[in-house]
């Protein structure tokens, strides 16, 4: 489900920074090569869409991950996307310092990179979500076949952004995009 954002996060660092031509791409590397490869598919896809070329940097530990926020900013890369893993999540605010350390925009998946200092994300609405697990459990407590209930996605996403970190790094953000937000960070 977090795949489908992709093409989103992507469309919102246009909007954000028009001018942008690259992404970077930080991402836990699957060890399934058919799963990597469909991952680097569908991205490029969606980047095709907004005219951005993506930059893929694998990473495998923490240390990795933290080396490549100071090589995307060396490499005057306009933005980065992270692909979160638990690793990231329990550092999420190392990893928002250090880009607003090198300037550096990321857009993120979960709502609490935002508030950790990272500049937007967009993703499931989790409050949502949990209400729509608690009501299958519910229908299954009540008897109801596991096998037999539809499989739900979720039906709300929340675009969070946060101000601080724009002017940190010293971008504007556009009316257009604190418009859409669910959320402003001040």
């Amino acid at each position: 489900m977090l795949g489908e954002t992709r093409a989103k996060r992507l469309e919102l660092i246009k909007t954000m920074l028009p001018a942008a031509d690259r992404v970077g791409v930080l991402f836990s590397p699957s060890p399934d090569a058919g799963q990597r490869a469909a991952f680097e598919s569908a991205l490029r896809q969606a980047a095709r869409a907004v005219h951005v070329e993506l930059e893929f940097h694998p990473y495998r530990s923490l240390d990795e991950l933290m080396a490549a926020l100071p090589a995307l900013a060396a490499a005057r890369t306009p933005a980065f996307l992270l692909e979160p893993i638990f690793q990231t999540f329990v550092n999420r605010g190392r990893i928002a310092e250090l880009a607003i350390q090198h300037r550096l925009p990321g857009v993120f998946t979960l709502r609490e990179y935002a508030v950790a200092g990272g500049l937007l994300s967009y993703g499931p609405d989790w409050p949502t979500l949990l209400r729509q697990l608690a009501q299958q459990v519910d229908r299954i407590l009540r008897g109801a076949q596991p096998g037999e209930l539809p499989m739900e996605q979720p039906n709300r996403f929340e675009l969070v952004i946060n101000l601080a970190t724009a002017k940190a790094i010293g971008l504007a953000v556009p009316q257009t995009l604190l418009l859409r937000a669910d959320e402003v960070i001040a």
